[in-house]
């Protein structure tokens, strides 16, 4: 058996034995004792066991994966032969059909890690557990997605750059003032002079004018009177 194989068994040994089946594992982890079972050697002719299964792979019994695998089932096999007819042991052959689905599970589970551990290894990737079809993946299209993803990349850095070359002139654009400012204040600076106090004035001076001819008037009157009187 080879290096690879003997962990295939060993990490089905232990899924086997875990304690998640704790609840149904648990009649098949020792012998079965023939003192309260005296009929079993007369209906099995091979027992088997999970602590034997253990012991017959760490001594080398086993030359290759496949005779693990036969005395594995063989354990829940015998399981349903021995108690198949006696209607009070039926919970026995259910769980004896359970642990033969959780050995086909633990199985492909342990032989696909050792294919990946495998194709890692041969790609020189050291043992890396990824999943093959994730490799050819990646194989395939790994070199266009970086690519892709660098040009994308690019396009971003080139856009910010741009907006951030563009920003300063919209930034001046704003701050300069409009060109119709100037004529507006100016307009509002020359609509503040208001021609209305020297009209004022004007008719200021020509009231004290008519004021000063009527009393020139009043005293030539005055100097005629006295002339009158005179005479």
């Amino acid at each position: 058996m080879t290096p690879q194989e003997l962990n295939i068994c060993r990490e089905i040994h232990a899924g086997l034995t875990s304690r998640e089946r704790s609840n149904f594992n648990y009649i098949f982890l020792e012998p079965v004792d023939v003192n309260f079972f005296p009929m079993y050697l007369s209906i099995v002719k091979r027992p088997m066991d999970l602590r034997t299964l253990k012991e017959n792979l760490e001594k080398g019994t086993y030359s290759k994966k496949e005779e693990f695998y036969a005395d594995a089932k063989l354990i829940f096999d015998n399981a349903v032969l021995f108690n198949k007819d006696r209607p009070d042991s039926s919970w026995v052959v259910d769980l004896a059909k359970r642990m033969a689905k959780a050995f086909d599970s633990v199985r492909k589970k342990a032989e696909r890690k050792a294919a990946r551990l495998a194709a890692a290894a041969a790609d020189g990737g050291g043992g890396s557990d990824q999943k093959p079809s994730k490799e050819g993946d990646k194989k395939k299209g790994g070199s266009g997605d970086q690519k892709a993803s660098k040009e994308g990349k690019k396009k971003k850095l080139n856009i910010k750059l741009k907006r951030q070359k563009s920003t300063p002139s919209v930034v001046e654009i704003s701050k300069a003032p409009p060109a119709s400012v100037d004529p507006v204040v100016t307009g509002e600076v020359t609509s503040t002079t208001d021609p209305k106090p020297a009209k004022k004035s004007k008719t200021k001076i020509k009231l004290k004018l008519s004021t000063g001819g009527s009393d020139a008037k009043k005293a030539d009157a005055k100097k005629a009177d006295a002339k009158k009187a005179d005479a």
